[in-house]
């Protein structure tokens, strides 16, 4: 099973500036507001969110990553606490929970469904997990892995 290929939902995308909490020469990292940034003040409609965060993956070719689920974790807390996010517009998806299936749904109920999610709405999604490039027909396509994906075709 190779990943999925995550589909754009309708409604805006939105990318958010993440910067480290602080810069040392320790092994630490994490995902924070630089002091200056204001919050949006924009004439959306309502803010969704999808955020998802897989530290570890079922295939041992992708290695572990420290911190994807704390970066998620904290960009959802971001979101509602800082931009004004309703806590039951931000859906939290971690490691064995994302699998292809759940991602899909998610994106396709979740994000897609244009009766939650309209076309003066903002959506952020916020991945942090491993991506892989194929090849495809014309050219390359870069994919988002979820956490049953496969770095080969055959489950290898």
């Amino acid at each position: 099973m190779y990943p999925v290929a995550m589909p754009l939902p309708p409604a805006a995308l939105a990318l958010l500036a993440i910067v480290p909490l602080q810069d040392t020469d320790e092994p630490q990292r994490g995902i924070g507001l630089a002091s200056d940034t204001e919050p949006s003040s924009s004439t959306y409609g309502r803010r969704h969110a999808l955020v998802v965060g897989i530290d570890a993956y079922d295939d041992a070719g992708f290695p572990d990553l420290g911190y994807a689920v704390a970066d998620a974790r904290a960009v959802a807390k971001i979101l509602v606490e800082r931009y004004g996010f309703e806590q039951d517009d931000v859906r939290l998806i971690l490691n064995e929970e994302a699998t292809q299936a759940t991602l899909a749904e998610a994106l396709e109920d979740w994000a897609c469904d244009e009766d939650r999610v309209g076309e003066e709405d903002l959506f952020v999604l916020f991945f942090a997990g491993h991506g892989m490039t194929r090849p495809g027909r014309r050219e390359s396509r870069g994919y988002l892995v979820p956490v049953d994906g496969r770095t080969e075709p055959d489950g290898g």
